[in-house]
């Protein structure tokens, strides 16, 4: 996982495009990537379109960016026109009176922050892809998946996609002549679109649930495989997209 504000350099954009592109305003990715504030699940879906990245690859809280080294002003030349002393090699010191330079303490490793619920979400989504589930998965990575940390989530998020466009990426006959994308990941334009003006707009969708269950809420974010509510007390809910039977949208935008 990386730093915001290292994206964005590699990326060659300044912080008033990023914010531009990412729709969010710049003195708050200011705060994002200062690590003064901890970046929105909503915000976060944003960034990611806009750096071309995976939302598991930005760090929900960045670290501080480097200070630039301050050069130091170079003195001026005094000229002078007396002869220049010949420099004499210092003498040595005995042994025992040299200066022993203290030794270096080893630095501590960065702690690795524990694997968000989201991942863990999008492991079983993709295992369900390849038709493997939660005890093979764990089976396979040798520990609970809520024992992970987020940069070893993201390792095996990555293989399991992999795997998932081989196992997905074999049409049969008759699949050859379709254009609609059949990989969990590749949502198809128009529902991006649509999701995209919803959540611009604030709409409020009421979901069916397989289980024959609903939610209803407001939609604030979405991904490939999920959609991320918030109900009217205020608590965020995210549905995976294979558990969706369909939704529709209710009314108008909600100021």
């Amino acid at each position: 996982m990386y730093n915001l504000w290292e994206l964005r350099k590699r990326r060659k954009m300044s912080v008033s495009q990023l914010a531009s592109r990412a729709g969010i305003p710049a003195h708050v990715l200011r705060e994002y990537e200062s690590g003064t504030r901890t970046i929105l699940s909503r915000d976060l879906e944003r960034l990611a379109r806009a750096l071309y990245v995976d939302p598991w690859d930005i760090k929900d809280r960045s670290d501080p960016p480097p200070e630039p080294e301050s050069r130091p002003f170079p003195e001026a030349r005094i000229q002078s026109k007396k002869p220049v002393a010949e420099k004499r090699p210092p003498a040595k010191l005995p042994r025992e009176k040299r200066s022993r330079r203290p030794a270096k303490k080893p630095r501590k490793p960065k702690s690795i922050p524990p694997v968000r619920e989201t991942q863990i979400e999008q492991m079983l989504s993709l295992g369900m892809c390849l038709g493997t589930g939660k005890e093979a998965l764990v089976a396979k990575v040798g520990k609970p998946l809520e024992e992970l940390n987020q940069l070893e989530a993201a390792r095996i998020l990555k293989d399991l996609i992999e795997q998932c466009k081989k196992h997905k990426g074999k049409k049969g006959p008759r699949e050859q002549g379709m254009k609609r994308a059949h990989l969990p990941e590749g949502v198809d334009r128009f529902e991006m679109n649509y999701l995209q003006k919803c959540v611009d707009e604030r709409c409020r969708l009421r979901i069916s649930m397989f289980d024959e269950t609903v939610q209803e809420g407001v939609l604030i974010g979405f991904s490939p495989y999920t959609l991320t509510i918030e109900d009217d007390g205020g608590n965020e809910i995210t549905l995976n997209k294979l558990a969706i039977a369909y939704y529709s949208r209710r009314g108008g935008s909600v100021k």
